[in-house]
């Protein structure tokens, strides 16, 4: 399976890091790809290996530092949470979460053929509003993740995202 395209920026940020990590500089391929099937008859994976790239893009260190490499495997054939309400979950946005979810999405599409399921965008969403809340309580600066994901989904859409209110009925 195909990862996707690097841009030009994305693979300079790379070299930068390989370099900043004492890593040998080489060339940077134009598409970052990870190749994995599952092999019924022997129970085990085959083929699992992805090319440097997304070795650095999936390195905990380069994802904080390069956001762009944040990105994972969304197949075609996926369900999106459709709930209309919501609850608090901090934990998502954890790198243990986003490991463990990885993990547990490959295993799905891959050994058990099931249709990826993208999470619950309003948990996210509630999360992303209460950490910027809490921040500007503390005094510290705010992510503007809300914001920036409103800002996109108005742009495709022409619709907006309204913040989380509680429900006091």
């Amino acid at each position: 399976m195909r990862w996707r395209s690097l841009t030009e920026e994305e693979r300079e940020a790379i070299t930068h890091w390989r370099r900043a990590t004492g890593e040998s500089p080489r060339e940077i391929p134009a598409t970052a790809s990870i190749r994995k099937s599952w092999n019924k008859r022997s129970g085990s994976y085959s083929g699992n290996n992805e090319n440097f790239p997304i070795n650095c893009l999936r390195n905990p260190r380069f994802e904080k530092e390069y956001k762009f490499g944040l990105a994972d495997l969304m197949p075609a054939s996926r369900n999106a949470s459709a709930s209309m309400t919501s609850h608090l979950d901090l934990g998502i946005f954890s790198d243990e979460r986003r490991e463990q979810e990885r993990k547990s999405s490959a295993e799905g599409i891959l050994k058990y053929r099931h249709t990826y399921n993208s999470g619950d965008a309003i948990a996210y969403l509630t999360a992303a509003d209460h950490l910027d809340l809490t921040a500007v309580r503390r005094g510290d600066p705010q992510s503007n993740e809300y914001d920036t994901i409103n800002g996109k989904f108005s742009a495709a859409t022409g619709k907006n995202l309204t913040r989380p209110e509680i429900d006091r009925s």
